[in-house]
């Protein structure tokens, strides 16, 4: 507990994971989408930077 502030020596670390709880509001509602139809579709995702798309 001493070296709670120091972090072992990497410095003071206070709330660095300060944003971790959060919330996203929609920015389209389901009334917007009702009459929507998604074709010709491929699965991508991103970790950081790096954009992944199927093999």
């Amino acid at each position: 507990i001493a070296d709670w502030d120091t972090a072992y020596g990497w410095g003071d670390h206070d709330g660095l994971y300060a944003d971790l709880v959060h919330t996203h509001t929609s920015i389209v509602s389901p009334d917007t989408l009702k009459n929507l139809t998604i074709t010709n579709t491929s699965l991508v995702h991103n970790v950081g930077t790096t954009t992944y798309l199927p093999k």
